[in-house]
């Protein structure tokens, strides 16, 4: 089987994580844990590598918790591991 592009791949992962309700926004009831393990999921069904994992990982993330994504962990982490 050819491997997906990755642009195909971000775009997949950006559907499975569109609503907002399956957003980490780092509210006081939500479990960083439990939004990783549900990207890890999804990456694997879309056969996304471990340097492609780190490149789509702002698709679950809103609000407070994509602001501190953009500001502090861009350019800083280098994997996937890294930055979660």
């Amino acid at each position: 089987m050819p491997p997906v592009p990755v642009d195909r791949q971000a775009h997949n992962i950006g559907q499975r994580f569109k609503d907002m309700s399956a957003k980490f926004s780092g509210k006081a009831d939500q479990l960083w844990d439990d939004y990783v393990l549900q990207y890890d999921l999804v990456t694997h069904d879309y056969r996304v590598d471990a340097v492609n994992k780190l490149a789509v990982l702002h698709n679950i993330l809103a609000g407070e918790a994509l602001r501190f994504f953009l500001d502090h962990v861009v350019g800083n982490a280098t994997t996937h591991s890294d930055a979660c």
